[in-house]
């Protein structure tokens, strides 16, 4: 299944890992690791 964020999730997405990835280093990209693992 494919499909893509429009883009306002799009840009909620980046916030919420740049928020996360601030918390505690590497969360964030953990955080976009695991959406992207579940996307495909």
């Amino acid at each position: 299944m494919n499909f893509e964020f429009l883009p306002e999730a799009d840009e909620e997405f980046r916030e919420a890992s740049r928020y996360y990835e601030n918390e505690a280093p590497g969360v964030g990209l953990l955080f976009i690791a695991e959406v992207h693992r579940v996307q495909w």
